[in-house]
């Protein structure tokens, strides 16, 4: 119980640190521009893999994503980010309609890729085709 606490405290913080105090911010993978009710602070890695010490960096973390559908096919794995911080599709697509959402979000440039962020792209890039 304990730990799901302390999650649910972190995840608070990570948002308001994420949202700066915005009432509205764009997706950082659809680069729409959405009221805050509709962006989640999207943990980069799963926090089951990182460590205490790693949950704490904000900066390296986290991004901003909408909960339309970048942040559930981000955390599944149907989208990537490379090295150069474009999206990618990531995992087998099986339908068509998954599909032409993908498509519709690969190139894309993802706006929270950044020196703090790269490892941890690297990282979901890696567990994703483990």
């Amino acid at each position: 119980m304990f730990g799901d606490r302390s999650a649910v405290t972190q995840q608070g913080r990570l948002r308001g640190y994420l949202l700066a105090g915005r009432d509205a911010a764009n997706c950082d993978l659809c680069g729409r521009r959405l009221p805050a009710s509709l962006l989640v602070a999207a943990h980069i890695v799963p926090r089951s893999v990182s460590d205490e010490d790693h949950r704490k960096d904000f900066a390296a973390i986290a991004m901003l994503a909408c909960n339309l559908g970048c942040n559930e096919l981000f955390e599944q794995g149907y989208l990537v980010v490379d090295s150069e911080g474009a999206v990618r599709a990531g995992r087998d697509i099986e339908t068509v309609a998954l599909q032409v959402v993908v498509e519709e979000l690969v190139e894309r440039l993802c706006t929270a890729h950044n020196t703090n962020t790269a490892a941890d792209f690297a990282r979901h890039h890696r567990l994703v085709w483990a």
